[in-house]
C-alpha cells in the first residue's frame, strides 16, 4: 500500500466517525482555538492537501509552470466562521477544486466553476476518486465550466438554484499568473484597467445571487509590475463597495513562501519587502 493510500485511509476513518486522528484534529486546530484571530498563521495540512488532490500535479500553465495552490486550512476557517453546516457555497473560479470538496466535506454543497474545461476535469476525476473511495460526502460536489461573468446564469440555469449563501474565491490576480488560454480568459488581458472592468461587473453580479445578510470571501495580494506597485486588495474592496457590499471583516494571512537563497540582496537594493502575507476579505450584503 503506498504512502499516499495511508493518507487517504486516515481521512476515511475520521470521515466516517471516528475523530480521533488527522483531519478532525486540523479542522479544530485551524478555527483558532476559542477566538478566531485577525492574523492567520496555517501550515498547509498534507491530509487535507490529499483530501482535495492538490499534490502539485497537472495544474500547471500554458508554458507547464506549476499553479500556486490554495491553502486548504484557509479554506476551512473561512467556511467555519463565514458559513454554517448546508449552505450553498460558491466558487466562480474554482481555485483547484478546494474551496468545493471543501465545502462538501464541512457538510456544506459546494458549488464550483471555471473557464478552463481540463482544469473542471481534474476536479470531476479528484470527486470520481472521492465517491469510489466511499466519501458520500463527495455527492455535494457540483462543477461548470463556463464564464463566470456568466454567474446569474450559471446559478439559476445550470446549477439550478435561485441564490447562494455563501462566495469564496482566491480571484485571477491580473496577469500575476497565466492560466491555460481559452476565449474569455481574464489572465489573457493586457491591460490592468480592462482587467478591473470585468472583474468589477463579476463582483456586482454576485449581489443577484447572493442572500441577503450573507457574506461573500476574497483571498486576493497585492503585486508589482515593473517597478510599479498594483494596490490590487484595495481595488477589490472598492469594487465591493461600489457593487452595495459593506466590509465586514479583514484578516492578514501569513503566506508559507519557500525561502530563495541570494533575495535578500536584491530585495533590499529594490528597497521593497518580500511579500509574506495575503488578506482574506470578507464582505456582507446588506438586506
Amino acid at each position: 500500500m503506498s504512502e499516499e493510500k495511508k493518507v487517504v485511509l486516515k481521512h476515511k476513518s475520521v470521515l466516517d466517525g471516528n475523530v480521533t486522528e488527522t483531519v478532525h484534529k486540523t479542522v479544530k486546530d485551524n478555527f483558532g482555538g476559542k477566538i478566531p484571530y485577525s492574523v492567520w498563521n496555517l501550515t498547509k495540512s498534507k491530509q487535507l492537501m490529499t483530501l482535495v488532490g492538490d499534490n502539485k500535479t497537472g495544474r500547471t500553465t500554458d508554458k507547464g509552470e506549476t499553479l500556486s495552490e490554495l491553502n486548504p486550512d484557509t479554506v476551512i476557517r473561512c467556511l467555519k466562521i463565514w458559513s454554517e453546516k448546508g449552505d450553498k457555497v460558491f466558487d466562480p473560479f474554482l481555485n483547484r477544486g478546494s474551496t468545493s470538496i471543501l465545502s462538501a466535506y464541512m457538510e456544506r454543497i459546494g458549488y464550483a466553476n471555471d473557464i478552463v474545461p481540463r482544469y473542471i476535469k481534474e476536479v470531476e476525476l479528484q470527486k470520481a476518486k472521492l465517491l469510489e473511495e466511499g466519501y458520500k460526502w463527495a455527492e455535494n460536489i457540483h462543477l461548470n465550466c463556463g464564464d463566470a461573468r456568466d454567474i446569474v446564469n450559471i446559478i439559476r440555469n445550470i446549477f439550478g438554484i435561485d441564490r447562494v449563501d455563501y462566495i469564496i474565491t482566491s480571484p485571477p490576480f491580473w496577469d500575476v499568473e497565466k492560466y491555460i488560454s481559452v476565449d474569455g480568459q481574464m489572465s489573457d488581458m493586457g491591460d490592468y484597467d480592462k482587467f478591473m472592468e470585468d472583474y468589477a461587473k463579476i463582483i456586482e453580479l454576485y449581489y443577484e445571487i447572493l442572500k441577503p445578510d450573507k457574506f461573500v470571501t476574497y483571498i486576493v495580494n497585492d503585486f508589482r509590475r515593473n517597478k510599479q506597485y498594483y494596490w490590487f486588495s484595495g481595488d477589490t474592496i472598492n469594487c465591493f463597495l461600489k457593487a452595495g457590499f459593506v466590509i465586514h471583516d479583514i484578516v492578514i494571512s501569513v503566506v508559507r513562501t519557500p525561502h530563495i537563497s541570494g533575495i535578500g540582496d536584491a530585495i533590499y537594493k529594490r528597497k521593497t519587502t518580500l511579500k509574506y502575507h495575503e488578506y482574506v476579505l470578507t464582505f456582507r450584503k446588506v438586506s
